[in-house]
């Protein structure tokens, strides 16, 4: 009677292993196809943080979008346009004007917004809405949590030292080549997630952002017309200057000197937080420019300088006759290092004089998240993680070779 030999029963610890593992190189492989897509095919992804697009495009949806030259944009579509300095805005074509030399006119309305955008935009090109699935920005937002890419940073390398650390099967055999074989190669799809996973976060989906919104608040003599883009302002970059204009117009019954002045409250009022600068233009700014003789009020200053701390008075930073309509253009900027989530501050606007004051704002000034330069450490980081385990299982597998020789 022959012997048949029996199959080593494997662990738990090593099916485990290996589902993890065969599912990391599918996410390698899904990474990859990401990469190829965009650099290739000019296809990315976009985040929508606002409700401008809504009910067609739900808040927190993430949306699929190619690239096209700005010509072959038509009526109805969603597209993504760049502005010079600013965010991009992801509204629907109402018209579409060629200009020649390659560059178009184009006009744009949220869905949800009840008029076009204050100004045409002249690009040449655009990135057209394929799709999109709401609720998936979260899920993009939660996994570039930095605390989240370390964890999986982290899992990941550990599941590739696994993979190719040396091992024995029964009787002080190592294992058969095959497996061995095999372990490699999923573990080189671990590595291929890191690897192209990374550079998907590097080029991580864009949030589609509203346009700027306008708010008119007036009181008995007095009309302040804010205009600001609230994402720009809720999501503040470090060193990135975000724009915020009002419009100041009195008709009091006597003429007189009306006030204007800043105030903010709020955990980042301190000195270091924030910069600011004042301009004015006796019509409305465009694009940052002034068809009139444009003045400076303020020149870049900390904004705790410029304005009152506690928001229990008025420091001024300018005055005018009642009789003259002004347009105050304020660049804020954040230069706080490394802002606490959930930090942030209330910038106010007031106008006060003539028997009468009022008082409006662009919105909560917050941070975002990281940006990409942030992300290049952490990059290197995890590039060099993967090589130590990846080295320290080379050093073991050559100890047990020159044990068993």
């Amino acid at each position: 009677m022959t012997a048949t030999a029996e199959r080593p029963r494997r662990s738990l610890a090593g099916v485990i292993g290996d589902v993890l593992l065969w599912l990391a190189a599918v996410a390698g492989v899904v990474c990859i196809l990401v990469v190829v897509a965009a650099v290739v095919f000019h296809v990315t992804l976009i985040m929508f943080k606002t409700g401008s697009m809504e009910p067609t495009i739900p808040t927190g949806s993430l949306a699929v979008v190619h690239q096209i030259p700005a010509d072959e944009a038509r009526v109805g579509d969603i597209v993504t346009v760049d502005r010079p300095g600013q965010l991009p805005v992801t509204h629907r074509v109402t018209s579409v004007t060629p200009l020649g030399s390659g560059a178009t006119s184009i006009t744009l309305r949220g869905d949800a917004n009840p008029s076009d955008d204050v100004e045409p935009y002249v690009v040449k090109s655009v990135r057209v809405v394929w799709t999109w699935i709401p609720g998936w920005a979260r899920v993009v937002v939660w996994f570039s949590n930095p605390l989240v890419l370390g964890g999986l940073t982290i899992g990941a390398t550990a599941l590739v030292t696994w993979a190719f650390w040396p091992r024995k099967a029964g009787h002080g055999r190592r294992r058969a080549p095959r497996r061995a074989r095999r372990s490699g190669a999923i573990a080189t799809g671990a590595t291929t997630l890191l690897a192209s996973g990374l550079l998907v976060i590097c080029a991580a989906p864009g949030p589609a952002r509203a346009a700027d919104v306008e708010t008119v608040v007036s009181s008995q003599y007095l009309k302040l017309t804010s205009i600001s883009d609230p994402d720009l302002t809720s999501s503040m970059i470090r060193f990135d200057p975000v724009p915020w204009q009002v419009g100041v117009a009195a008709t009091p019954p006597e003429p007189g000197l009306l006030h204007l002045g800043l105030t903010a409250s709020g955990s980042m009022v301190d000195p270091g937080d924030f910069t600011i600068s004042v301009s004015a233009c006796p019509v409305r700014w465009v694009a940052g420019s002034c068809a009139g003789s444009a003045s400076t009020w303020l020149p870049t200053t900390d904004l705790a300088s410029a304005v009152a701390v506690p928001a229990s008075s008025e420091r001024e930073v300018g005055s005018r006759p009642t009789s003259v309509q002004r347009w105050l253009l304020m660049n804020v900027t954040m230069t706080a290092a490394a802002p606490v989530p959930g930090d942030g501050a209330e910038l106010r606007l007031r106008a006060w004089g003539a028997g009468d004051s009022l008082s409006t704002g662009p919105g909560r000034l917050a941070p975002t998240g990281t940006d990409a330069g942030a992300l290049l450490p952490p990059a290197v980081l995890a590039f060099v993680a993967i090589g130590l385990g990846l080295g320290f299982a080379a050093i073991a597998h050559r100890r047990r070779e020159a044990g068993d020789g």
